[in-house]
């Protein structure tokens, strides 16, 4: 019952942030690459514009350059 507390109002605060003009970007970062996309396309479901999920942190510095370059 909290966590779904916390996700309604959670994903509210997402929807009031971006009824603002504010693009946001999530980082999700799982145990394997099954784990990383299950994160990476919840954060999509809250409302991020763009998400990325890794499985290695390693892989977040050029990733992240990508993610946020792209307009």
């Amino acid at each position: 019952m909290l966590d779904t507390i916390l996700l309604n109002l959670f994903s509210s605060m997402v929807k009031s942030l971006k009824s603002l003009g504010i693009k946001m970007v999530a980082i999700g970062v799982g145990r394997d690459t099954s784990n990383a996309t299950i994160i990476a396309t919840n954060l999509k479901y809250l409302g991020f514009e763009r998400t990325l999920g890794v499985s290695r942190l390693n892989d977040i510095p050029k990733k992240v350059l990508t993610v946020l370059g792209n307009n």
